[in-house]
Parts: C-alpha cells; structure tokens; sequence
C-alpha cells in the first residue's frame, strides 16, 4: 500500500491551483481583450481563415472603390457627350438659318463668331479631365486629347488621323 504524505497532497494541491489560476488569467485575458486567442500560433487554422477573410474583404473593397471611380468618369463623359450634342443642335439651328439668302455680310459673320465659340465650347468638353486625366485620349490621356483646331492627339484608332471638322 503507498503512503500518500502530505508532502504530496500539498504538491498536488499548489499544481492545480496553479492551473485554475493559470486558467483563470486566461479568460480574462480574452474578456478584456475581446478575443478568443492571443496570438495566432493559438489558433493557426482560424487565423489561416481569418486572413482570407481579411484579404476578401480588401479585395470586395478595391472593387468597390474601382466601381464608383468608373462610374464618376462615365457620368463624365457622358455630361461632355450630351453637352456636345446640345451644341450640335445649336450647330443645327444657325446652319439653317445662315442659309437664308437674305441675311447681310454683317448677320453672317455674327453666326461665323457664333459658330466659333460653339466649336470652341466643343474642343472644351471632350478636352474633359478628371483628377489629372484627359477621360478622351485613351490610354496617352496625360495629353490633350483636341488641340483647338479640332486634331485629335490621342490614340482612339492606330494609324490613322481624327479630327473634329
């Protein structure tokens, strides 16, 4: 028969009130902190989890992000656009009435100045940049894409010239 000394229930006794104790600084460790582990070694298939969460999450942001900027250009692009179809429509009016036989020199060059600021207003609108960038000159969009008279600078069709006229 062994003899249990008390020696051995005292050792016994201090382990597992070390333990408890030990325990114990742990949950409250997580309760103050909010966290289940303290660091990842702890828990590393969660934390192998947690950073692919985290990486989606980023990933679902940048789309965001990239999805109002496209947005914001398009509905740039489309206020120049529908600006210059109403100038086209301004066009539309003086060339019918220019072409009135009746008009004086005086009358045609006033639609002449007139025609002119129209097309000026034109260069402006697709000369359109945003944060920097010409949103018509395809990729060169560091450069004007319309000098005034109406050439085109940017890179829209390979090899061949475009111009407004």
């Amino acid at each position: 028969m062994t003899k249990i000394t008390n020696n051995m229930i005292f050792d016994a006794s201090t382990h597992t009130l070390n333990k408890h104790r030990s325990k114990m600084h742990e949950v409250s460790q997580q309760i103050s902190s909010g966290k289940k582990y303290s660091s990842s070694s702890q828990a590393p298939l969660e934390n192998s989890q947690a950073l692919l969460v985290e990486t989606q999450m980023k990933q679902i942001e940048s789309f965001k992000k990239n999805t109002s900027y496209g947005n914001y250009i398009l509905k740039a692009g489309a206020d120049a656009l529908n600006s210059v179809s109403n100038l086209m429509t301004q066009l539309k009016n003086i060339a019918i009435a220019a072409s009135s036989d009746t008009l004086s020199v005086q009358e045609r060059k006033n639609y002449a100045f007139e025609v002119r600021d129209i097309f000026q207003q034109m260069i402006s609108n697709v000369n359109t940049k945003i944060e920097g960038r010409y949103i018509f000159a395809g990729y060169k969009n560091s450069q004007t894409p319309f000098n005034s008279d109406g050439t085109f600078n940017g890179n829209a069709i390979a090899n061949e010239d475009m111009s407004i006229e």
